[in-house]
């Protein structure tokens, strides 16, 4: 690519909306909800050193299927830390992963609520699916950098959901983010401790575009995934058409939104052949919202 050629796409990235692939707005502060640090979702949440702190006591309040890993550090030296549901006595055989703040201003207060609205669940899902042999990797909070600072990118402002390889694209980006390559480690990692186990779902949750939500492929509008493996997602996809009061709209997004190459969307079912969606919540009112998220992650569960 041209020096000139990349300017001018720089330029129609930046004047993008507000979206999970996208550049942010300004929001008025004063309409954000509750203490904590701000989101341009319009929904606060705690200091990142308080994450890693619940993570840490789901896992000493649950030893038996919860652990934290800490997987690398962000360009300020956060610890990048995932909380890892998994039965200790089981063999594990499938794996899903599930996201959040992969853009740092793009806090829902979703997938931190998540692992504990779950386990209080009486469906027990998912201790049910821990007991099958399943495992859950929870990361709230991808990029803490850029969470800390109301910012969509790290503390180098690299959007880290631009940085991940996709063998299909015609340009593919490389690994130059810390956060990213240590995430794509952790499952790597785990897959590699763990070699019967295959990365069955990836979930991404991003802001702001009112529940819509996407699945590949993103690189290149027109691209589409084959008939049977369109088939495979619906399963995935239903449930959340079934529970929610008001279901986004689904499809890629060259189609809904613009093209995005680079992303963890397209990352995920390139590299391992996984059910790979990005969640696009509502602005303000998507914290509102988790009991549907837990209906949906309980069939998703299910499924798997």
């Amino acid at each position: 690519m041209t020096r000139a050629l990349g300017f001018v796409l720089l330029l129609i990235i930046n004047s993008q909306p507000t979206l999970g692939f996208s550049k942010d707005n300004h929001i008025d502060n004063n309409k954000v909800d509750g203490p904590g640090i701000f989101s341009n979702s319009g929904i606060r949440g705690p200091k990142y050193r308080d994450q890693i702190k619940t993570m840490k006591e789901i896992a000493k309040k649950r030893p038996d299927i919860a652990r934290t890993i800490e997987y690398g550090q962000s360009l300020k030296g956060n610890t990048l830390t995932a909380l890892v549901l998994e039965s200790r006595n089981m063999l594990i055989t499938k794996l899903a992963l599930v996201t959040g703040a992969t853009h740092g201003n793009e806090y829902l207060n979703i997938v931190d609520r998540l692992t504990e609205a779950l386990l209080n669940s009486k469906a027990n899902v998912l201790e049910n699916y821990l007991a099958s042999g399943g495992a859950l990797i929870v990361v709230p909070i991808v990029n803490p950098d850029g969470y800390e600072k109301r910012r969509r990118g790290n503390a180098k402002n690299a959007d880290v959901n631009r940085d991940w390889p996709n063998s299909k694209s015609p340009e593919p980006a490389v690994f130059e983010q810390p956060e990213s390559q240590a995430l794509a480690n952790l499952v790597m990692n785990y897959l590699s401790d763990h070699p019967l186990t295959k990365l069955n779902l990836a979930l991404d949750y991003h802001c702001c575009v009112d529940g819509m939500l996407l699945k590949p492929w993103g690189y290149e509008k027109g691209k589409y995934m084959t008939q049977s493996e369109s088939d495979r997602y619906d399963y995935f996809i239903d449930p959340m058409i079934k529970y929610f009061p008001k279901p986004g709209k689904v499809g890629t997004p060259p189609d809904l939104l613009y093209t995005a190459d680079g992303t963890t969307l397209d990352y995920w079912y390139d590299k391992y052949g996984a059910i790979s969606l990005t969640y696009e919540g509502t602005r303000r009112r998507e914290r509102n919202n988790l009991q549907y998220h837990v209906l949906w992650w309980e069939d998703i569960l299910r499924n798997l």
